[in-house]
């Protein structure tokens, strides 16, 4: 996997704004705005080769909740190897450590055919022209 220059330009600009918006308490965080930070979030730690850190607390919720993000967003590639991922390292006989499974779930999603950081970005366009309606 090549380096990651972090979130694409759009990207970045709609997530300081969001987290923005949630520090100082404002109004509650619409669906489309949840599914924005969760792929992010998820995805930052992916290409950082951090996920074991951000799966420490909770991983099956985050998974499950990374999972449902990036079929909002159409990248049905990602959900489907999170989800494969996950029942494979639960399944296995020992059960894989958290570090296993995070470390086999970067390794797949750095050969992953979908454009992910694209994808982003286009919902974060769908998003913003839904908001300026």
């Amino acid at each position: 996997m090549a380096i990651w220059g972090g979130h694409k330009p759009a990207t970045s600009a709609a997530l300081l704004v969001l987290l923005t918006k949630a520090s100082t308490g404002g109004a509650s965080v619409s669906y489309a705005e949840r599914v924005l930070l969760v792929a992010c979030e998820f995805w930052a730690a992916v290409r950082n080769r951090t996920l074991h850190d951000y799966l420490t607390h909770d991983a099956q919720t985050k998974i499950r909740e990374a999972e449902e993000a990036f079929g909002a967003m159409r990248l049905t590639g990602v959900g489907a190897l999170l989800r494969q991922g996950y029942l494979e390292s639960t399944g296995a006989d020992p059960p894989q450590s958290l570090a296993q499974m995070a470390a086999h779930l970067e390794d797949r999603l750095a050969h992953i055919e979908e454009p992910v950081d694209e994808a982003i970005e286009q919902f974060v366009c769908r998003w913003l022209s839904y908001q300026q309606r």
